[in-house]
């Protein structure tokens, strides 16, 4: 039932929900045209601060797929790797804990906005926290019969991770407390999977220097003119946009909303004071929530930043999950079974209420959520579409300071490249679609339709 609730919030309206296309989902997005019309997929595609290749790959996958060139084809393997991650925790907190705590998590989860919406967008960061569920469930079922199996998965999974998101190189860390139960031989099956399907991108890291950090070397907060200030700073958001101001930015949130709904807060305090209180026990999640929350607490640029601590959606909803089976517990013990029961499921539905009025209602039908996703440029390619093959077609891209450019052209230019299919120079040619920035109209062909996009 979760499941397919998790698989609603999902797939419900993806064809239109998120409006328009990011400019970061359409370089993914043109590197994966690319890859399909040269046959090269890459574990590394250097553009936009670079990005690891797994994620553009399943993109150009589903391109072939669908044989479609939308913007709802890049959201797809999101789609699914949401839902997917969402069975992964339920697994995983059941091993954790029990059933009892696993069934709210799953469902936090799979109606939360903070998951939902980055379920929804052509980011790579969405694969983190599916390699992290998986991963981490893989090494806990180790412990018990046939460890060297599950600890090969297990390894699997956290290499896989490698290839994600960058904030996942730290995920490893995370695997100390379950590996030091393990008998030798099965952590070493673990670490043996891990680094060979790591290994592709590490060789690739060892021959290009400084593709490793990437654009995290130029947003930490060590290089901030006082980092003890700008660490607590960051911090301190970072550990408040649970409860009181989340990201501000409308592509990743309800700008400046909490990241947690008040009874999911509620529940995540009541789960964090239980684990405390018995540390030793609890030391697993503890850590996992610490450890997940370093890449957004240790940038400096716009905190607190959801994107970035998006793997913190895995211990926060299991502490939520195992919060509320305390207060399960302690209800029963005060209150009849009948209305304790009947008052978890008018939660659980407003819980799914709630997630379904914040994302599919305030979220999209926002003005600023269709600015953030450039929904008005969707309109512009329609009306380029109408226009004859033999008619110019000129494309005018707004400069702005510290311009971020991809083969050439200002980035803002990849939503039209993609819908349009010119990313490829030779089918500019053939379109007769030219990019030009504001200011050089003069360049643009005698008779050319003019498009300005801002």
């Amino acid at each position: 039932m979760v499941l397919a609730i998790a698989a609603f919030f999902r797939f419900h309206r993806l064809t239109v929900t998120p409006p328009g296309l990011h400019q970061d989902e359409a370089v993914n997005g043109n590197n994966a045209l690319e890859a399909i019309r040269t046959a090269e997929y890459r574990v590394f595609y250097p553009e936009n601060f670079g990005r690891e290749g797994l994620f553009i790959n399943l993109q150009a996958l589903a391109l072939i797929l669908t044989g479609e060139r939308e913007p709802w084809v890049l959201r797809l393997p999101s789609a699914i790797a949401g839902t997917m991650t969402v069975a992964g925790l339920y697994l995983l907190a059941a091993e954790l804990y029990s059933a009892r705590a696993a069934l709210p998590a799953a469902l936090f989860l799979a109606c939360g906005f903070w998951h939902v919406n980055f379920s929804r967008i052509g980011f790579r960061a969405i694969l983190a926290p599916l390699a992290l569920v998986w991963g981490l469930y893989f090494l806990l079922r180790a412990k018990r019969g046939n460890a060297m199996a599950w600890s090969v998965l297990a390894g699997a999974c956290f290499g896989a991770g490698v290839h994600s998101y960058i904030a996942f190189r730290i995920a490893p860390l995370m695997a100390v407390f379950p590996l030091a139960r393990l008998r030798w031989k099965a952590a070493a099956a673990f670490c043996a999977a891990g680094m060979a399907v790591a290994l592709p991108l590490v060789v690739y890291f060892a021959r290009h220097e400084g593709a490793f950090l990437g654009r995290a070397s130029s947003i930490s907060v060590f290089i901030a003119g006082d980092t003890p200030a700008a660490l607590l700073n960051s911090v301190g958001k970072t550990a408040g946009m649970l409860f009181f101001a989340g990201d501000g930015n409308w592509r990743h949130n309800i700008a400046g909303e909490p990241q947690l709904i008040l009874p999911v807060a509620v529940m995540f305090v009541a789960g964090m004071a239980a684990a405390l209180r018995r540390w030793r026990e609890h030391a697993p999640i503890l850590s996992a929530l610490a450890i997940t929350a370093l890449p957004p607490a240790l940038t400096i640029e716009d905190p607190p930043h959801a994107l970035r601590g998006l793997m913190m959606v895995v211990p926060v909803y299991i502490l939520a999950g195992l919060g509320g089976g305390a207060i399960w517990d302690a209800a029963r013990r005060r209150i009849p079974a009948p209305i304790c029961a009947l008052a978890t499921a008018v939660l659980m539905v407003f819980v799914a209420w709630k997630g379904y009025q914040d994302y599919f209602v305030r979220w999209a039908g926002n003005r600023e959520t269709g600015r953030a996703f450039s929904s008005g440029m969707i309109d512009m390619v329609r009306e380029m579409r109408r226009l004859p093959l033999e008619t110019p077609k000129c494309v005018v891209l707004s400069p702005y300071p510290d311009m971020v450019e991809v083969r050439g052209f200002p980035i803002g230019a990849q939503p039209v490249m993609f819908l349009t299919g010119t990313f490829d120079p030779a089918e500019q040619t053939r379109q007769r679609i030219f990019y030009i920035l504001g200011g050089q109209e003069r360049l643009a062909p005698q008779g050319a339709a003019m498009f300005h996009l801002r």
